[in-house]
């Protein structure tokens, strides 16, 4: 299943029929890069950055591993024609990355990348067929207790992020006074 859609003007496609991520809900280093105005050399190592911790981390806690890859490496043609390198990176990776990026139009782009998401594993678990052979009130139900499910794992990894923006903020004014 797909959705395509255009977020900051730039056509993007989601995906859980990736040959290199199947039956994950992934989306290319570059369409982010694009969206939120970045380098994509940038973003690339961002994303790789965040999947060196995070597999540290996953080795530390081997019984909360999940059994979805975070990533793939794939390519991605640039404007000059040549292959460059990219990653196909699963929606838990994206948070990690992507939550991180600040501004208010920022807030707004992970926004519309959020809400395609949740659209998109609302989609999946419709075509199942436990889900389908819901009634239309239970359908709506799961629907919302997914919606706010989601609303909470997403505010509890922008605490996280907040949190440590804060204390990179009193790190970085420590320092500024030890200069001055």
């Amino acid at each position: 299943m797909d959705i395509r859609k255009k977020i900051n003007g730039v056509k993007i496609r989601f995906t859980d029929e990736s040959e290199v991520l199947p039956s994950v809900i992934a989306v290319s280093t570059e369409r982010i890069a694009k969206i939120f105005n970045k380098d994509h050399r940038n973003v690339l190592r961002d994303f790789r950055n965040a999947i060196e911790k995070m597999e540290e981390i996953d080795e530390l806690n081997s019984e909360q591993v999940s059994e979805q890859p975070l990533y793939a490496n794939i390519k991605y043609i640039d404007e000059a024609g040549r292959k460059q390198p990219a990653l196909a990176v699963s929606e838990r990776l994206f948070y990690q990355v992507v939550l991180a990026y600040t501004g208010d139009k920022a807030f707004i782009l992970r926004k519309e990348f959020i809400d395609t998401f949740f659209d998109m594993r609302v989609e999946l678990e419709l075509r199942t067929k436990t889900f389908i052979n819901r009634s239309a009130s239970q359908r709506d139900r799961r629907r919302k207790e997914l919606k706010e499910s989601y609303s909470k794992e997403i505010s509890v990894l922008q605490a996280k992020i907040d949190h440590k923006n804060k204390l990179i903020a009193e790190c970085m004014a420590s320092l500024q006074e030890d200069v001055n």
